[in-house]
């Protein structure tokens, strides 16, 4: 079990087969601070990251409510301070490795958006109440730990230079629970970009 790691959930539970539906609650530290939704759905098929924090980096402070919607691998960044979505659907993350031991459709790993082979560590924790694994992405200074059937729980990610670094770590996951049908409702927001 990873020491210091904020847990709220029953202990050592192990699913034998991924949820139809989740939510993971993750909070954001580091450089960021805030928190992050993740509501996941049609087991694993279907996944929507938002998150909302101040980033303090070189000299900098501002406010970020951003939103990324993943539906059968493809994908769709979202502005929730604008109401905007940038290239719905872009083909740009159809294929991330897969994630999970025997959850071949659970591709999704460090939100999709890091890129480039990635290797399973020796290392694993307890988070939430739910067993992971660490992952090294090979391209970037990040490891994520991922359950067996697919929820990103601990991400760490230190960025280039003297930037700093962020950290999500799960404080909660709802298993049934894949978030209000009002967050996967984007009428209002304006496209930009391929449809």
């Amino acid at each position: 079990m990873a020491e210091g790691l904020a847990t709220d959930g029953p202990k050592s539970v192990n699913l034998t087969s991924p949820p139809d539906r989740y939510t993971v609650i993750s909070k954001i530290s580091g450089v960021d601070t805030g928190f992050k939704l993740t509501y996941v759905r049609n087991a694993g098929n279907k996944r929507l990251d938002i998150r909302k924090f101040t980033r303090d980096a070189i000299g900098f402070v501002f406010d970020v409510h951003e939103g990324y919607l993943f539906d059968k691998g493809k994908a769709a960044s979202i502005d929730y301070r604008r109401d905007i979505i940038t290239n719905p659907m872009a083909d740009r993350y159809s294929k991330p490795q897969a994630r999970g031991e025997g959850s071949p459709n659970l591709q999704f790993g460090l939100d999709s958006y890091l890129f480039g082979p990635v290797s399973k560590t020796d290392r694993r924790a307890e988070i939430a109440g739910y067993e992971c694994t660490y992952w090294r992405y090979e391209m970037h200074d990040a490891e994520e730990c991922v359950t067996q059937w697919g929820a990103s729980l601990h991400t760490i990610l230190k960025f280039p230079g003297d930037i700093g670094s962020v950290e999500f770590i799960a404080t909660k996951v709802l298993i049934d629970d894949g978030g209000p049908d009002s967050a996967f409702d984007f009428k209002r927001f304006k496209v930009i970009g391929k449809k």
